[in-house]
């Protein structure tokens, strides 16, 4: 009998290690731009949005046993997954005003801010974090700029 219960524990534990190395992970990236394309926003509405999503993929059963249930792949997003903004606060003679945000997982406020000044006298291109962004045109109401890169 104790040796039935050694062989069902090994089995079992195999089995929970194997489903271990069944996870994966997939990456989803949404932006509200295109490289190297005109854009245009007012003052105090984001000029940029990027939102990366890491999904955790788990096999998951549907019912009491194998033989009974079917399996199936459920997505979980991740603790790195991540949406980043940059929102046209205005401008002052050559100076832009852009705050930037980065919200956590599943935040509605974000986690980081940080008020950003660039003085645009002498170059028309700024860059902010990863974004490299050249400014087309910035007033007090609206800001048309292209990101050159991301």
């Amino acid at each position: 009998m104790r040796t039935g219960k050694i062989v069902i524990i090994t089995l079992c534990m195999s089995l929970i290690i194997s489903c271990a190395y069944l996870t994966t992970k997939k990456k989803s990236r949404l932006k509200s731009y295109t490289l190297n394309v005109e854009e245009q926003t007012s003052t105090g509405v984001p000029m940029i949005t990027s939102e990366s999503t890491i999904f955790t993929s788990v096999p998951h059963s549907q019912g009491l046993s194998e033989e009974q249930g079917s399996w199936q792949t459920l997505d979980y997003p991740s603790k790195d997954s991540f949406k980043e903004e940059l929102v046209y606060k205005g401008r002052s003679d050559n100076t832009l005003h852009i705050l930037y945000k980065k919200y956590g997982k599943a935040s509605s406020t974000p986690d980081f801010s940080q008020e950003l000044t660039y003085d645009i006298g002498n170059s028309d291109t700024v860059e902010i974090r990863n974004y490299k962004i050249r400014v087309l045109n910035a007033t007090s109401e609206y800001i048309r700029f292209q990101v050159l890169e991301d």
